[in-house]
């Protein structure tokens, strides 16, 4: 790790300004490249819990960027919710029914499909990692970006725990230090933007080194996409304990 305040000062240097005239106005380029590092690059994932709003929706963290999933947490164990994008913040309110029986029991009769479970016989009862039909014991989400908020529907008991696993980011709280393995792809952004009006050249190189940086860091962390992660852990219909 790197203290923000030796990476701006040595760059202050490579610029030839040894009065540090340019100290503020590289610490903003340099949060804007840590930003879209962030966005692109990096893989940078936070889980909370949450709430319900008085409209039985979940609003979306300040630092959160874009949500993966919402999970709901009952006795000890987690149960990541499906997706279902038909759901509006106009039915919010009506979708979420809480009741004191837990809905996690699936009742076989009131499921004719038949499924191998883990020792291979086909029954009507899911096993313990998930269902693998349209059926879900717990509840479905939809992620609504105009609002910031997420809308959940289903069958819950006042004991559950929301859980919202969400991209977030993380300038938001401040930078102190900046990750060793970033270095070169900020200091090829800062550079980009310092000479976008004073050398168009040096610029447009600069730029191209930076996207050179991006991808070296993308396959550093060899991150798989946020689609991917969601995909993973909501596999199985999203009914699986995880």
């Amino acid at each position: 790790m790197i203290p923000v305040d030796q990476f701006i000062r040595e760059i202050c240097l490579s610029i030839d300004d040894n009065d540090r005239r340019y100290y503020n106005k590289i610490i903003s380029s340099m949060a804007r490249g840590f930003r879209d590092l962030n966005l692109t690059s990096v893989p940078s994932y936070k889980t909370i819990d949450v709430n319900l709003n008085e409209l039985n929706m979940i609003d979306w963290p300040s630092d959160c960027i874009f949500p993966l999933y919402v999970g709901v947490g009952r006795s000890g164990i987690v149960y990541n919710l499906s997706e279902d994008k038909s759901l509006t913040d106009r039915n919010a309110f009506q979708a979420v029914n809480f009741t004191a029986q837990d809905p996690g029991f699936i009742n076989p009769t009131l499921l004719p499909i038949t499924f191998p479970n883990y020792y291979g016989v086909f029954s009507t009862t899911g096993e313990l990692f998930g269902i693998s039909s349209p059926y879900n014991p717990i509840g479905v989400y939809n992620h609504l970006q105009a609002i910031r908020q997420t809308v959940v529907s289903g069958g819950f008991i006042p004991t559950d725990i929301f859980i919202l696993t969400y991209k977030y980011d993380a300038t938001s709280v401040g930078l102190q230090f900046i990750p060793t393995e970033f270095e070169m792809a900020l200091r090829s952004f800062i550079l980009y933007e310092f000479y976008l009006r004073k050398d168009k050249s040096l610029s447009d190189r600069m730029k191209g080194e930076y996207r050179q940086q991006a991808t070296r860091l993308r396959n550093f962390y060899n991150s798989f996409s946020d689609g991917d992660l969601q995909d993973i852990m909501t596999q199985n219909y999203k009914s699986s304990p995880k």
